[in-house]
């Protein structure tokens, strides 16, 4: 189960819309804040000295094994055609309630909700080798069924919105 509320819903919105602006770039940037993100000589020294330091570090100790990269090259002719990966995914569900909730009054008043029954979802992703010609092939099936309900305030209960389960199969390849 998962009940929205408005007030909720309202302040996800405007969380989402204060991390976005603090995201966006400014062109206009004051002298203080300028120099609050600057750095003082003395620790563009101390990163100078830490940098090569560690390049020098580096220089002197052999890598292990573990840290040498993997090189597809090494592989040869057939080998490459034959690399692919396939990823299966399979989920299931027997109930997903989804509840609308008014509380802007200070008053919890429910106003719908969606009910998907029995949702199955089944799907593969094959990546071919390392040709870069070949695109990925994929198949999925996905079936639910949904109902809904509103809230009737005069009787304060939940009435049926669809009277039968609306039922939805989705399904979709390639390759």
């Amino acid at each position: 189960d998962l009940t929205i509320s408005m007030q909720n819903a309202a302040l996800a919105s405007a969380l989402a819309t204060s991390i976005s602006d603090s995201f966006s770039t400014n062109k206009e940037t004051s002298e203080d804040e300028a120099e609050r993100h600057s750095i003082s000589a003395r620790e563009a020294r101390r990163i100078a000295r830490l940098d090569s330091e560690l390049e020098r570090v580096e220089d002197i100790e052999p890598m292990t094994p573990s840290e040498h990269s993997t090189d597809v090259s090494v592989h040869v002719g057939q080998q490459i055609e034959q690399m692919r990966k396939l990823t299966r995914l399979k989920m299931t569900s027997p109930e997903v309630i989804l509840t609308l909730t008014n509380d802007f009054q200070g008053l919890d008043e429910a106003l719908f909700k969606v009910i998907a029954m029995n949702w199955v979802f089944g799907g593969e992703l094959d990546y071919p080798g390392a040709s870069a010609s070949e695109k990925p092939c994929f198949g999925f099936n996905m079936n639910t069924s949904f109902l809904a309900d509103y809230f009737d305030t005069a009787s304060n209960r939940w009435e049926k919105f669809l009277t039968s389960p609306w039922e939805i199969t989705l399904n979709g390849s390639r390759g």
